[in-house]
């Protein structure tokens, strides 16, 4: 055993010494919240040299944040303990140690003060922090904001128009020299296309107060506008929305409310919005380049709407989707809560589409008709699905006419989806390999990895991620061939062993070629397109054992 030197001695002495004289101090749990250090023992204890009694912050750790009770448990900090304001001073624990959402990562650009202390806050301007809109004219009209409530829109002339937005205080503008003028704490979005995203001439005045751009409006086309701060889609009074048309604004609301199941609370601002089904279907399933995927996302958005909590039913969040015009839409609410673990999680409804497959299905759509209203909906929000991620699993057979194969798992045939799948082969790679590859956005060696399903082949060794559609359907993001091997598994009904009940599979393809009647591609053992004597010798030597 080593010796305890008197230095070190004397040093444990004095810890042990002033840790009973500090009769509740935990000098150790400062480290364990984030920017601790720079706040101390004053976050949760009264005395800033720690002890004694504890702040609102502290007592909230100490009933329902430690791994256990006592003097060794051990800080958990989480989105749910970053959301409280323990001291009450209208901003959260997360905000004040500059970690709002509780993952552990600090925001070196927060302010950080102290959670425990109500006179200890971040100073925020009488605006909130984020500019509003004191006027915006289109084509020579001013637009009024349409208050909570109120329909107010406006018509504007088609074409070519400018847009000039004046805001109460000075944006904060970059300059990239690929991407252009960005407004750093302002969001300005249009639907049901990034009108100022598209502009060329977009501007901001040497006083910074006012934005400026040429807008191509379509004929016989609505249009909603948002100016908020940076991700400021909280409730309908967070933000100033404005709706304007070249042709009269419809009256019609598609209205509801999103409903959560109990123990959860809300962590990031929700939202609903409304997608032309066939745009969206078109952008689920593009394989087009980036400028393509770009369009399309631009296009398929209608109208958004806030999830805004109803104060009586914090359970139930509202939302209304203002002047959409007759038509069938896709709706889609999602909400990011805090569940009974502190975990945040997304939970979401899609109303007409398959997210994943692009499948709309007519019946769920939400129809606008004769400018009739569709109001009173009521939502469940379901968790989103967990990723399935199979490793090394045999390909039963394919379905290459349909972008599909099949596999066994959990004792039942399951179809693999693979329509909108990246399909790689290893080709003697490690997947480590490949993932650095995919991050390391080298397209060319990943285009050279990219294989068509009509190579994949029954027998073939696959790993997939994606999400379950059924309980035997999976929707496949990503599949990973392994380098096909020179011959195939002799499991040609896939069951995990090689018996008689493959020899009869393998005695009625034998003899036949690729592309005559009777060819069983699996049979094929050596992948030369004919079963033949050759085959039976790998079958033969492979008979009676299990796979693998």
């Amino acid at each position: 055993m080593p010796r305890l030197n008197s230095h070190r001695l004397f040093a444990v002495l004095v810890i042990v010494f002033v840790g009973w004289g500090q009769a509740d101090a935990r000098p150790f749990r400062v480290s364990q919240l984030p920017n601790g250090s720079m706040i101390g023992c004053a976050s949760c204890h009264v005395n800033p040299g720690g002890g004694g009694t504890l702040t609102s912050f502290g007592s909230a750790i100490n009933s329902n944040y430690l791994t256990q009770p006592g003097r060794s448990g051990q800080v958990v900090w989480n989105a749910m303990l970053a959301m409280l304001d323990s001291d009450g001073d209208g901003v959260s624990n997360g905000q004040e140690l500059g970690d709002p959402d509780g993952d552990g990562t600090v925001d070196p650009g927060i302010q950080v003060t102290n959670p425990g202390d109500p006179n200890s806050f971040m100073q925020m301007p009488p605006s909130g922090g984020a500019p509003s809109a004191t006027s915006v004219v289109i084509g020579g009209v001013t637009i009024s904001e349409a208050m909570m409530g109120s329909m107010m829109g406006a018509l504007v002339p088609s074409g070519m128009q400018p847009i000039e937005i004046t805001f109460d205080q000075p944006l904060i503008v970059t300059l990239d020299p690929v991407e252009g003028i960005a407004i750093e704490n302002v969001e300005i979005l249009t639907f049901p296309i990034a009108l100022l995203a598209t502009a060329t001439d977009l501007a901001v005045s040497e006083d910074r107060l006012k934005v400026t751009a040429t807008l191509n409006l379509s004929a016989d086309e609505t249009y909603q506008m948002i100016i908020g701060g940076s991700g400021a889609m909280v409730t309908l009074n967070d933000i100033q929305q404005y709706f304007f048309g070249t042709v009269a604004l419809p009256d019609a609301v598609v209205s509801g409310t999103a409903v959560l199941p109990q123990g959860v609370q809300i962590s990031e601002p929700g939202v609903a919005a409304l997608y032309k089904p066939d745009v969206l279907a078109a952008l689920l399933a593009s394989a087009g380049d980036d400028e393509d995927l770009f369009a399309l996302a631009l296009s398929a958005i209608v109208r958004v709407s806030p999830l805004s909590p109803a104060e009586s039913f914090p359970e139930q969040l509202a939302f209304a989707l203002q002047h959409v015009p007759d038509g069938a839409y896709a709706l889609n609410l999602s909400q990011d809560v805090v569940d009974g673990d502190g975990n945040v999680v997304t939970m979401s409804h899609f109303s007409g589409i398959n997210p994943f497959t692009g499948e709309i299905d007519p019946g769920a759509l939400i129809q606008v008709v004769n400018g009739a209203s569709v109001t009173d909906l009521q939502i469940m929000l379901q968790t989103d699905p967990e990723p399935v991620d199979i490793r090394e699993v045999s390909v039963q057979s394919v379905d290459a006419e349909n972008n599909s194969f099949f596999i066994q798992r959990n004792g039942q045939q399951v179809r693999v989806d693979a329509s909108q799948a990246l399909m790689i082969t290893l080709d003697q790679r490690n997947p480590e390999d490949i993932i650095a590859i995919f991050f390391s956005g080298n397209v060319e060696d990943l285009i050279q990895l990219i294989f068509p399903i009509t190579d994949l082949m029954p027998g073939d060794t696959v790993s997939l991620l994606g999400f379950p559609i059924s309980e035997t359907a999976i929707q496949a993001l990503i599949v990973i061939r392994q380098a096909p091997s020179q011959t195939r598994s002799a499991d040609l009904d896939s069951d995990g062993d090689v018996d008689f009940s493959d020899f009869l599979l393998f005695v009625a393809a034998f003899g036949t070629s690729e592309g005559g009647a009777g060819y069983n591609a699996a049979a094929d053992l050596d992948r030369d397109g004919t079963v033949a004597f050759s085959d039976f010798l790998i079958f033969a030597n492979a008979f009676g054992k299990p796979v693998g």
